[in-house]
């Protein structure tokens, strides 16, 4: 039976901080994936500074540069993708929770290492990037950048990322908090206008109609939603209650355990594939996120 990762890697050093990348493609990302599954248990405790300092380090041992990744092979890639996807994703939520905190992390510099970032939230929007760039379908991905977009004030670009969210996965908790959010900043954008321009740019009528217009979008949005979920269910409910019951405890009793990554990137598709099927308000109301945004990914 082969080694896995963390068995390449062998045991974390002391001063695994300082600690130079392997030449070695399973010493480098077991020692990787073992920092994640330590950021792993920092996250779920809330602990943003060690997460992103374990994170980080991941990210640094799981970066290949353009020359080093087009030699890998496609099952080296999708080795690399798993580790290193899922890290990015709890990076940059590290990242938003310890700004919005204010005085654990500084964003006027960021240490450059593999990216080309000038700030923490450069960096934030740069890792969400990366992951789109490597999966277009990936949703939280998507989410994540919009989370990032609004922290910037970019109100607009976050919408798009949202939009593009929904589409991919449907509508959610976390999207529609987001949602929600972005339209009570834009009323504080206007109130503020007209405050301080006094009504020249617009009437205050024109501000209330086109607030009463984002609402009815949204309104109708929402009855779209929960139509196409009652029309569906006839089908959805029992075609998701047989993949729940009968399919997948087939498929974890034939599919075994040892087969390692490649059976984590298989339940993740077929995860992916459940979600599709029942719709998103019976696969945990998320976009792979919690309404808080705090969700682990750890895929």
């Amino acid at each position: 039976m082969s080694k896995s990762l963390e068995e390449h890697a062998g045991p974390i050093p002391e001063a695994w901080e300082g600690e130079e990348r392997s030449y070695i493609f399973e010493c480098r990302l077991g020692r990787a994936q073992q920092l994640k599954d330590l950021g792993n248990q920092h996250f779920k405790r809330s602990e943003w500074v060690p997460a992103l300092a374990r994170y980080k380090k991941a990210l640094y041992h799981a970066h290949f540069d353009e020359l080093q990744s087009w030699d890998l092979m496609d099952h080296h890639k999708e080795m690399l993708a798993g580790v290193a996807v899922p890290v990015k994703l709890n990076f940059v939520v590290c990242i938003l929770k310890l700004l919005e905190a204010g005085g654990e992390l500084d964003d006027s510099e960021v240490a450059k290492e593999d990216g080309e970032a000038e700030t923490w939230l450069d960096r934030a929007e740069e890792v969400c990037n990366e992951v789109i760039k490597l999966d277009p379908s990936s949703a939280k991905a998507h989410y994540r950048r919009a989370q990032v977009l609004e922290r910037r004030g970019d109100l607009a670009g976050a919408e798009a990322c949202l939009d593009a969210a929904e589409r991919l996965e449907g509508g959610s908790a976390g999207v529609r908090g987001a949602r929600q959010r972005l339209r009570e900043q834009r009323k504080a954008e206007r109130a503020r206008e007209r405050a301080l321009y006094g009504g020249l740019i617009q009437e205050d009528c024109v501000h209330r109609a086109a607030e009463e217009a984002a609402d009815r979008r949204e309104a109708r949005r929402a009855l779209a939603l929960r139509v196409s979920s009652a029309l569906a269910a006839p089908i959805t409910r029992p075609a998701g209650l047989l993949l729940r019951l009968v399919l997948r405890p087939l498929y974890e009793r034939l599919v075994s355990p040892a087969c390692g990554l490649v059976s984590r990137l298989a339940a993740a598709a077929f995860e992916k594939a459940l979600r599709r099927v029942v719709g998103p308000r019976g696969a945990a109301e998320e976009v792979g996120v919690a309404a808080g945004g705090e969700h682990l990914h750890s895929e």
